[in-house]
């Protein structure tokens, strides 16, 4: 059952360059709902480059705008590695990684 406070948002496969497009609506639909928390499922990222980066950064910046905290659970691998080589890994709440 969906919590009205908060926005659940899935990523699956791939977020890179070609799925940049479709992140910037994902922030949009996620902050119209004016949610205090939007709690990021990330279990099925497969990779993550830059652009996924970019797309954590533009979306917790907005939630912040927003006085919405952001929480990313689980994190995988691959984009916990990209997230401490980028040095923002203090950034996230992210209770667990996979």
């Amino acid at each position: 059952e969906p919590e009205p406070d908060r926005v659940d948002v899935t990523l699956v496969g791939d977020i890179d360059y070609a799925a940049s497009k479709q992140l910037d609506a994902v922030v949009d639909r996620a902050l119209r709902a004016g949610p205090r928390e939007i709690r990021l499922d990330l279990a099925d990222v497969t990779f993550f480059s830059a652009a996924g980066l970019n797309f954590l950064l533009r979306l917790r910046v907005a939630a912040k705008a927003e006085q919405a905290v952001l929480v990313a659970e689980p994190v995988p691998r691959c984009v916990q590695r990209v997230v401490t080589l980028a040095g923002i890994d203090g950034l996230f709440t992210h209770p667990h990684a996979a």
